[in-house]
């Protein structure tokens, strides 16, 4: 009977201690979102050029066409798919630091952490959407 209680209890301490939060780890799954999407940044870039050289080519031999205002459209989309990614940059180097340090609460950086989950996925979102509207755009 010994035996079980010091099994129950080694079994308790073990599942208590574990699955506890880790800023690291956290810090680790917003980056991997980050650094999924970064390098398409310059593809964004280039699908901008194309659909952008595409509407003045349009616009030079039928400046009626209304295909043109969704060409314009589809280049700020992607321009703002760039934008988004370099303001959630910027905001999160100017922020992260009380909470990847241990200087928040862990309440406070669940919160934060779950924010900037939020934030990247909608940025990963955004830049793969708007990739692959050029892409059906330029067929």
């Amino acid at each position: 009977m010994k035996k079980f209680f010091g099994f129950l209890l080694v079994a308790f301490f073990t599942l208590s201690c574990g699955g506890g939060f880790d800023a690291k780890v956290e810090e680790g799954k917003i980056l991997d979102v980050h650094d999924e999407v970064m390098p398409k940044l310059g593809e964004v870039m280039n699908l901008k050029r194309q659909v952008l050289a595409k509407a003045t080519d349009l616009a030079e031999s039928n400046p009626e066409d209304e295909a043109l205002e969704g060409l314009r459209s589809l280049a700020e989309e992607l321009d703002e798919a760039r934008k988004g990614m370099m303001t959630w940059m910027n905001d999160w180097a100017k922020t992260k630091t009380p909470h990847t340090s241990g200087q928040s609460t862990e309440e406070e950086q669940k919160a934060f952490f779950q924010t900037e989950m939020d934030r990247v996925t909608k940025v990963k979102d955004d830049i793969n959407s708007s990739i692959a509207a050029a892409k059906a755009m330029l067929k």
